[in-house]
Parts: C-alpha cells; sequence; structure tokens
C-alpha cells in the first residue's frame, strides 16, 4: 500500500527482491526505490468512476535491476476467464509475500489455502468438506 491516508500510512520506499539467476534461485537482489521526489509522488495512480483503486504504477530505472537478469509477466493467458468454473467456497491457494514473509533460502513466497464448503456450483449443490 501507498497511501492510506485514514491512518495517515505515508511509506517513503517501497522494497521488493528480484532473483538476479534464471537457474539460481538462491541468488536474489533487493531493489529499493523512493515513492517521492521534493514531496511529489513519483508513481501513476490509477481509478475508476469511484475514485482512486489499490493499482499504482511505479517507473523502476534500468540501473535498479540486476545485470543480467531475466524477467517474466504475467499476461492475460494467466488470468482465468471462465468465472463458471470457480464456485463459492472452492479450495484457493493464496500465494504471496504476507507482512513480508518469504522463504528464506530461496525467497519464493510462501501459499496459504482458503476456502469454506461450497453452497451453490452452476446452480447445484456441492459435497466439499
Amino acid at each position: 500500500m501507498l497511501l492510506a491516508p485514514p491512518t495517515d500510512h505515508r511509506p517513503v520506499r517501497v522494497e521488493f527482491g528480484l532473483h538476479a539467476a534464471g537457474t539460481d534461485l538462491t541468488q536474489h537482489h533487493r531493489v529499493s526505490l523512493p515513492l517521492y521526489d521534493n514531496g511529489k509522488s513519483m508513481w501513476r495512480q490509477a481509478g475508476d468512476s469511484g475514485g482512486d483503486v489499490d493499482v499504482a504504477a511505479l517507473q523502476i530505472p534500468a540501473m535498479a535491476m540486476p545485470r543480467g537478469a531475466q524477467f517474466s509477466a504475467f499476461g492475460v493467458r494467466h488470468i482465468q476467464v471462465q468465472m463458471h468454473a470457480v464456485c463459492l467456497g472452492q479450495p484457493l491457494l493464496l500465494v504471496g509475500f504476507p507482512m513480508g514473509f518469504h522463504d528464506t533460502l530461496h525467497h519464493l513466497p510462501v501459499g496459504g489455502g482458503a476456502g469454506e464448503r461450497a453452497l451453490m456450483c452452476d446452480g447445484a449443490p456441492t459435497a466439499r468438506a
């Protein structure tokens, strides 16, 4: 979160890690970027008809990237397009870095399950536990 006025949450930097070698996940590089330049935000805030949304873009200078790093990005093919294929209460694996936690050797995200017993799926009751 880059800004939360109700709680006066205003970090001055954003930090993230990158794997620096394609096959050796123990090699990682930390990037630290300022969020402000002379008091002016350096990110572009996204919004819709309801106002600001929790999406922002921040330019990453090329010199902040590790030499020889390889990048892969999520694309349209990674998005679930058939929403009826995901039912209420279906098991879900959440992967991320909650509160900065990560695998300490490879700096990989941690995963956790989510889900309750499904009530209906495509109009029919399910028998999930």
